[in-house]
């Protein structure tokens, strides 16, 4: 399921779409997608090796950066911590660690994605 984003950097901001994978293990964004809009990459104490969805070692090796951003989805504003990696088509990647901190209210047929704030 895709959503519509908008991904904040300062004054920044730029509107895309981001999947929503209850199997990722985290937040990521595209390598090409962070040399295009530039944001500010920090870099890993220890790479973090990735794995495809057949088990097979990712094209672009271990993770070795990450960037920490705001997020904005349906008028709420989520600070997310991003892994750097080669995502294929995706831009962004929501996973379970996001989904169980955000915890929205997900309509699968409807493909929503609701928020609510606490």
């Amino acid at each position: 399921m895709n959503v519509d984003t908008k991904i904040i950097d300062g004054k920044k901001i730029v509107e895309t779409k981001v999947l929503i994978d209850c199997g990722a293990q985290g937040a990521f964004m595209d390598g090409w997608f962070t040399k295009k809009h530039q944001p500010l990459l920090i870099k890993l104490k220890k790479e973090i090796p990735v794995s495809n969805i057949n088990e097979t070692p990712n094209r672009n090796g271990p993770i070795k950066s990450y960037t920490q951003l705001s997020v904005k989805i349906n008028g709420n504003i989520i600070s997310t911590l991003f892994y750097i990696s080669h995502l294929g088509k995706e831009n962004i990647i929501f996973g379970l660690p996001w989904l169980e901190m955000v915890n929205p209210i997900i309509d699968w047929a409807k493909k929503t994605l609701k928020i609510v704030p606490e």
